[in-house]
């Protein structure tokens, strides 16, 4: 599907995949492709259509199959059909727990798989608090497990017998026979099932072995407790899943279906009369999956760490008020939304974000009245709660987020000594909050964005924040020009004392629709001709009357002891997404090993005039180029329409001085042999469109159709500098010609290194090898290591 592209989108339909009303019993199959298809969302977000269900019993009749086909035109992307009406998906907020229920107490043998890893210790120490007579913990290796010992130790001090069982869950007879050495006087009474191993691999590279792994332990492990164990009475049947199979998880395509498939087993025992409890976890602390630089990029987008005691007593209540399905996670979903909603829109969490702008962030937090949220199925065409709570339920009330001064027009009301400090205290605050730190003493004053954890999506979100809080509107660069806290903040503290906001907010964008529009029915060469004769009526500068270009500091100078190495200056791209961020995951791969600064195409912000040359354009960027060297070597880097900016502008410089040390052109495609990019230029508009965490406006839209002119008439030539020629290695679509690569070409003399990762992807997903690339290559250079 993904080398193929084609323009329609994928929709699988499914019978009784999911559950709707009580008593239903999701199929496995079914309910895999679901979690399977959350991720493809996320993952393909412009190929991906969406899920629907039809009854799983009875045929599907005229009126379901009508419902269908109205669904895949319609705003849900997950609906079910049932009985003449469609439901789409919701997650909502979990009923607050009754007064007085019953407390699960365990007792006799209870069964805990993943027993030794650190969720299974978690519950095995808790379980032994709460009365658990005996555990019988199982896993691969079993007492040779490492830590085993230390807890086994921990857990006979809180007084429960230990039985370390070693079996493959996937091997039915093995557990068979450990089920079978439970002993008569205390009889197996409860299962938990937290076995599992982590996933990281996209979709398209996920074949049949990545499934097997994860499937063997976590899947047909809990299948093998739910036959071997039915003719038990058990109080309890628990099953550990995540949330990756409730809303999706990129990279984890099999690691969502197999817990979609936990989740479906659930209600399947629940409507057999048998206890069942599927708990979709967040992030865990304390040594939990969580750990590490996953954790750290979830709670960047508002997915924290839930303390395992935290998290054990929700489980525990929701064991005991007889739930089949019930998402536990500590959440902020505001910035969590920001980047689930990234590249195309989502229904599930309509529910839980916020609903306006203007109003403060709510956290959804664990704790008495807070016990996570719940995944069902409400009326698609009503927005009803979800048809597994209560259908007028509302949410829960939620402290709000801790309290930080908020400048907005009150600014001027305060002291002008009081202003420096409350705008700085603000920005690091909503710093500390994007970054997922604890507090803002962790975000230091002077230390460059880049350098303190941001990417482009936390530059986003952030951005947005600050708007909110201050009524300002920043634009996309402003953290680059104004690269620490500290000189964000008085860069604020001007806009706000003159109470206007960056340049003036865009204005009305009146043809981003039909831009939309002619990109998803591919007509995308007659709109960008449609834009280029708009951005005729724009004012322009010419290389008599130039127009000044800042350049934006992507990555600081490295240390003082460092070599010093040529200053490394990126041509930002001429598509209506381009600019400087797009080169933020490059130059943060490069941070501490040398400078790296990017040049605005003039034109893209609203007020600034275009160039209406392309000798003007290059004008303007060899003097600031000037500036910036100041007589220091340096290396000129563009990608894919920007790398023909780049090198038009390196021949420039060279017509009028020494020019720059090396050229690296990134997938670069020229107008006169387009290649592949001539075939796919809809697919890859529409791939940037729909990731592209930068806004589109009217402005940007009809800088693109001036460049798209300015740039026709260009032909490559050769040039003094060295070149770099860096080449995707994987194909934006399909490629049928045997006579022609579809990889990017470069006539003149170079030297070409494939990289990683599609036409985008080089340069975000797979920028650090993109970088240690560039990096190798400009340091073996005469000269370029120093």
């Amino acid at each position: 599907m993904a080398e193929k592209a084609p323009s329609a989108r994928l929709w699988c339909a499914t019978r009784g995949a999911v559950a709707v009303t009580e008593g239903e019993r999701p199929r496995a199959a079914g309910a895999q492709l679901w979690g399977l298809g959350r991720v493809a969302a996320l993952e393909l977000p412009a190929l991906w259509g969406g899920l629907v269900d039809l009854p799983g019993t009875d045929p599907a009749d005229d009126d379901a199959w009508r419902l269908l086909a109205t669904a895949l035109g319609g705003p849900e992307d997950q609906v079910a059909v049932r009985a003449g009406r469609a439901y789409g998906r919701r997650l909502t907020p979990a009923p607050v727990p009754r007064a007085g229920q019953t407390p699960y107490r365990p007792h006799g043998t209870v069964l805990v798989t993943g027993g030794t890893g650190a969720l299974g210790g978690h519950l095995a120490r808790r379980l032994a608090a709460e009365g658990a007579a005996h555990l019988l913990l199982v896993g691969r290796r079993g007492r040779r497990a490492p830590g085993a010992a230390e807890l086994e130790a921990e857990l006979l001090a809180l007084g429960a017998k230990v039985t370390f069982g070693a079996a493959d869950l996937a091997d039915r007879d093995a557990l068979a026979a450990l089920l079978a050495q439970v002993p008569a006087d205390a009889p197996l009474t409860a299962v938990f099932h937290a076995a599992g191993v982590p996933q990281v691999s996209p979709l398209t590279e996920a074949g049949a072995e990545v499934f097997a792994d994860v499937y063997a332990g976590k899947v047909a492990g809990a299948r093998h407790l739910d036959e071997l164990t039915r003719p038990l009475d058990l109080d309890a049947f628990v099953l550990y899943s995540s949330g990756a199979g409730v809303w999706g998880s990129a990279g984890q395509c099999a690691y969502a279906a197999a817990n979609a498939d936990l989740d479906a087993l659930a209600l399947r025992r629940r409507a057999d009369g048998l206890p069942a409890t599927s708990v979709a976890w967040g992030l865990w602390g304390g040594r939990g999956m969580g750990e590490g630089e996953g954790g750290a990029y979830l709670r960047r987008r508002g997915v924290r760490p839930m303390d395992p005691q935290d998290a054990l007593t929700e489980l525990l209540r929701a064991v005991a008020a007889g739930e089949a399905n019930l998402t536990v996670t500590d959440t902020d979903w505001g910035p969590f939304a920001d980047g689930f909603t990234a590249y195309r829109p989502s229904p599930l969490i309509a529910d839980l974000t916020p609903p306006t702008p203007g109003e403060p962030r709510t956290r959804s937090g664990l704790g008495p009245a807070d016990a996570g949220t719940r995944s069902g199925l409400g009326p698609a065409d009503a927005g009803a709660r979800s048809g597994l709570g209560p259908a007028d339920g509302g949410a829960p009330s939620r402290p709000p987020a801790a309290a930080v001064p908020a400048p907005g027009r009150g600014v001027a009301h305060l002291p002008a000594a009081e202003r420096p400090g409350a705008v700085l205290a603000l920005v690091r605050a909503e710093a500390a909050a994007v970054l997922g730190h604890d507090t803002p003493d962790e975000v230091e004053t002077d230390t460059p964005f880049l350098l303190l954890g941001f990417d482009s999506l936390a530059v986003t979100h952030f951005r947005r924040a600050l708007n909110s809080v201050t009524g300002l509107e920043l634009d996309a660069e402003a953290l680059f020009t104004h690269d620490t806290p500290a000189k964000l903040a008085a860069h604020l503290l001007e806009l706000l004392g003159t109470e206007r906001g960056e340049q003036g907010a865009s204005a009305a964008a009146t043809l981003v629709p039909l831009y939309r529009d002619a990109v998803a029915t591919g007509r995308v060469a007659e709109a960008v001709d449609a834009l280029g004769a708009v951005a005729a009526l724009r004012p322009v500068f010419t290389r008599e009357r130039p127009h000044p270009v800042s350049p934006v500091p992507l990555a600081p100078e490295p240390a003082p002891d460092a070599p010093g190495r040529p200053l490394l200056i990126a041509v930002s791209g001429t598509a209506a997404v381009s600019g400087p961020t797009e080169f933020a995951a490059f130059a943060t791969a490069l941070a501490g090993r040398r400078p790296v600064l990017a040049l605005p195409q003039p034109g893209f912000r609203p007020g600034e005039p275009l160039p209406d040359s392309l000798e003007a354009l290059c004008a303007a960027h060899a003097a600031a180029v000037t500036r910036l060297a100041a007589g220091r070597p340096y290396a000129l880097i563009g990608h894919s329409a920007g790398a023909n900016a780049a090198h038009a502008l390196a021949r420039h410089l060279e017509d009028t001085g020494p020019g720059p040390a090396a050229l690296v052109l990134a997938d670069v495609y020229t107008p006169s042999a387009p290649g592949a990019m001539g075939v796919w230029r809809d697919v890859m508009l529409r791939w940037a469109m729909d990731r592209t965490p930068v806004p589109l406006d009217d402005t940007r839209l009809t800088a693109m159709g001036a460049y798209h002119r300015l740039l026709l008439g260009w032909a490559p030539q050769p040039t003094r500098a060295p070149v770099l020629h860096l080449r995707a290695t994987d194909p934006m679509a399909a490629w049928s010609d045997p006579d022609q690569d579809w990889r990017s070409v470069w006539e003149f003399s170079h030297t070409a290194l494939d990289v990683p990762g599609n036409h985008f992807t080089m340069m975000t997903e797979h920028a650090p090898a993109t970088a240690r690339a560039v990096d190798a290559w400009l340091d073996a250079l005469p000269g370029g290591d120093r």
